[in-house]
């Protein structure tokens, strides 16, 4: 018996040992990958960016006294055809803005690793985030956008500026993409308690119960969850890792909420 108990011991002790072995490999591995994603995404982002930038050169030879706003809109009412020049250049120049919002997401989450400290101070969410935010998309925004507030006033809450408007950037971004054609978009705030709770609410045909409670957990290269992937993993790491918040989402049929709550400012 003593010899029996004396070999399951060292099995354990051996199966143990390489399972710390296993992840200490694994954390060197991630600590590999993190350190590299920055020279990465610079390096993807180049020829992103030189695109965006030649497509504008093209677009400006195209349109002529057109404003790109009025193009967009012809697009969005179907009055051009797919292999006009103009949408076309159109096109690359959306694709190539999309990839560089990707390694953007890439650059976000090496900024997001939760060993690094932000700076958290009095945000005026309606005046600092919101305005920003709303006008980077005016061109698609326009007359599908509404905001709203309760109380209405200073909206204060404790926060980074540059996170929150990334956090934002990446709501608004996923609720464009996934939205009904023409759709109202509508946010809203209201204080609750110690909290300011926020909403985001797009027309959609609904998300399965599984798909709203796994929308935001994208968080790690290889675990992108539903096509959601990094951008929305990244919104959970700013509200809930960083901010001490809360997201989730809420769906039925016709529309998807997206909602975050963030602790009020206070004072120091």
């Amino acid at each position: 018996i003593r010899k029996m108990s004396k070999f399951w011991t060292e099995q354990a002790h051996e199966k143990n040992k390489m399972t710390h072995n296993k992840q200490e490999g694994e954390a060197e591995r991630n600590k590999r990958i993190a350190g590299s994603i920055p020279a990465i995404a610079h390096d993807i982002n180049r020829p992103f960016g030189n695109i965006v930038a030649l497509s504008d050169i093209l677009l400006i030879e195209l349109l002529g006294k057109m404003r790109p706003e009025e193009l967009a809109e012809k697009i969005e009412r179907g009055e051009l055809k797919y292999e006009d020049p103009r949408h076309l250049a159109h096109l690359i120049r959306q694709s190539a803005n999309y990839g560089c919002r990707l390694t953007k997401n890439l650059l976000d989450l090496n900024l997001l690793d939760g060993r690094k400290k932000h700076e958290l101070s009095g945000i005026d969410f309606r005046v600092s985030v919101m305005p920003h935010v709303v006008s980077m998309y005016s061109h698609m925004l326009r007359h599908r956008f509404g905001e709203s507030y309760n109380p209405n006033g200073e909206v204060l809450v404790k926060g980074n500026e540059l996170l929150l408007n990334r956090l934002m950037i990446n709501l608004i971004d996923n609720a464009l993409k996934y939205s009904e054609k023409h759709s109202k978009l509508k946010f809203h705030g209201e204080k609750k308690g110690g909290l300011y709770e926020f909403c985001l609410e797009n027309e959609h045909s609904g998300l399965g119960k599984e798909q709203a409670n796994s929308m935001f957990n994208g968080d790690r290269l290889g675990q992108m969850t539903d096509g959601f992937g990094i951008g929305l993993g990244n919104c959970r790491r700013i509200v809930e890792d960083i901010h001490g918040g809360k997201i989730w989402a809420e769906s039925e049929p016709g529309y998807v909420r997206m909602k975050f709550s963030l602790p009020r400012y206070k004072g120091d």
